[in-house]
């Protein structure tokens, strides 16, 4: 899943469509579950022989030549094995059909405050990768603990498919019109308010969505306005504003956004993943040649980056206002970074990456130069050819994108540049400052 905060983005798509009937994913869902289940009372047997093999060791009267004591435990411990097995695949099996099972509730059905916000819930877990449980006990008592961790994965797995099934009971079609309406037009869009969101933050929404729009026209690079919007609560990380499910062409945007150029940009970008995968079939390898025409050029970054390093005792304020003094730059794994003492804590160190340093301080990319070379984010270098595509499609449409770059990009989307461009140029400026403010 491409992931946004002021420049990071989650994104991807394939084709305009709804995720589907949520009436669809739940027998999948509930197949696999079923899968799952252990018989109770098997479970409760092999506890109560897994706990008296531990008592007789501590008691020093386990006989391993006992084959009458020694088989039942044997298998009590493998089938202790086998649910915490059927755990971690379950976990993996059930992580796609759930993903795609809440936030199709989401998307098609208005829901009662109290479900929604479960169906909500449950649609963070299973965007999450699976994830190992961590385990306490050693020796026989681990056995008990593997027994813990089923019946505790196994509850909330049931009390997800029970959370879905009440959704359907209780959710009703999102509508357009009439009373009760949850869908609203904004431009080429339809916004549709999944979550109970007041007019006021749906227009907040629509506001974003409205100067986007009108950017992306602007730039002749209309044709990926369409489509539904989800507004949604956090469903993902809570910095991250929007982001696209990798198996549909479908924009989900957090219903307490504000409409700063971040976000106007944020929502170009993931608009940019449209235009890649939809207008741009079959040019992977030209989009790989213009993030390595860029990457060829970041030696020019670089070198204003040694050049501006801080100096010692220069003093760095953190996004809360918190003070802290340079005390060393030390080479990372990810380049360069900058360590740091609280100004009122000497004893408290922090450290952020040079780029992130000279960022705060208002310099290291300043895509407005005329002359700018490289990268127009670190994202854009991070996140490989598409993320960088998709940065420089949010750039253009905002009228940032260095002219450098302009042109290669404009080849690729475009196809041969022509002299309307220059005009065009012109005329984008105007309207983003018109739009931005």
């Amino acid at each position: 899943m491409a992931q946004v905060r002021s420049e990071v983005v989650v994104s991807r798509y394939v084709q305009a469509e709804a995720i589907g009937d949520p009436k669809n994913f739940l027998p999948l869902f509930e197949s696999i579950l079923d899968s799952l289940v252990i018989p109770p009372g098997d479970i409760t047997e092999a506890r109560k022989i897994i706990g008296d093999f531990g008592a007789s060791l501590a008691a020093g009267t386990w006989d391993y030549k006992d084959r009458s004591r020694a088989e039942p435990w044997s298998k009590a411990a493998s089938l202790a094995t086998t649910a915490f097995y059927k755990v971690q695949n379950g976990q993996r099996r059930l992580a796609e059909p759930g993903h795609k099972l809440f936030l199709s509730l989401i998307q098609t059905l208005t829901l009662p405050p109290a479900v929604r916000k479960k169906v909500e819930m449950a649609s963070r877990a299973y965007l999450k990768p699976p994830t190992k449980p961590r385990l306490k006990e050693h020796g026989w008592k681990r056995d008990l603990e593997y027994f813990d961790v089923y019946d505790r994965f196994m509850a909330a797995f049931k009390a997800d498919l029970a959370t879905a099934k009440l959704a359907l009971v209780k959710g009703t079609p999102h509508v357009e019109e009439g009373a009760g309406a949850t869908k609203v037009r904004v431009g080429s869009f339809v916004l549709v308010n999944t979550g109970g969101f007041s007019e006021k933050a749906m227009a907040e929404v629509a506001e974003v969505v409205q100067k986007a729009e009108t950017l992306i026209k602007s730039s002749d690079l209309g044709k990926v306005c369409y489509g539904e919007i989800q507004v949604t609560n956090t469903l993902s990380k809570a910095d991250v504003e929007a982001f696209y499910l990798i198996a549909n062409d479908e924009l989900f945007i957090r219903a307490n956004v504000k409409s700063g150029h971040d976000t106007v940009r944020t929502v170009i970008h993931e608009l940019g993943h449209r235009f890649e995968h939809k207008f741009l079939k079959g040019r992977n390898r030209d989009i790989e040649k213009l993030y390595q025409l860029l990457d060829g050029q970041e030696y020019e970054h670089a070198k204003k980056m040694r050049d501006e390093k801080p100096k010692l005792g220069e003093i760095w304020v953190s996004p809360k206002g918190e003070e802290y003094s340079v005390s060393r730059i030390e080479a990372g794994r990810a380049g360069l970074k900058v360590i740091m003492q609280a100004k009122n804590d000497p004893k408290m160190q922090a450290s952020i990456s040079l780029e992130g340093f000279l960022a705060a301080r208002g310099g290291a990319r300043n895509v407005d130069a005329p002359s700018y070379k490289g990268f127009v984010t670190q994202y854009a270098k991070s996140g490989g050819p598409a993320e960088n595509f998709a940065e420089m499609f949010a750039f253009y449409c905002m009228s940032r994108l260095p002219v450098l770059q302009s042109v290669p990009f404009e080849e690729l989307v475009f196809g041969a540049t022509s002299g309307d461009r220059i005009f065009n140029a012109r005329a984008r400026r105007v309207i983003a400052r018109w739009t931005l403010g």
